[in-house]
């Protein structure tokens, strides 16, 4: 297992991943407030997931690190949490050649549309 320091951070710290969350920062810090979705620190990343069912789910990530933090993150879900899968939610289509170095096998299993009402 990947060897580094998970810190667990309250919805106080989630100005650290604002650019990542982008238009659904409002309703993110709602989610890491109410304990629906969780805010860690992994090095000099910040990531927010939650488990569905069975899968880790990233809903965003931000900062330095990224390829470094993530065999912490993948070992934390699957020893941790008992997941059996990881899922990624990602705005910039560029950081999954980053995530592909990493030959994990990600695949591209959905493509979400969005229109504000």
């Amino acid at each position: 297992m990947a060897k580094s320091k998970i810190i667990f951070l309250g919805v106080d710290s989630a100005p650290n991943i604002k650019t990542a969350a982008g238009r659904d920062y409002a309703e993110i810090c709602k989610q890491i407030a109410s304990g629906h979705m969780t805010l860690v620190r992994i090095k000099d990343c910040f990531f927010v997931f939650k488990i569905y069912k069975r899968e880790f789910v990233v809903c965003c990530a931000e900062g330095h690190g990224l390829l470094e933090s993530m065999p912490i993150l993948k070992d934390f879900a699957k020893h941790k949490m008992l997941c059996k899968s990881v899922r990624i939610h990602l705005l910039n289509n560029n950081l999954i050649r980053l995530l592909n170095r990493l030959n994990w096998g990600f695949e591209k299993v959905e493509t979400i549309y969005e229109m504000e009402l």
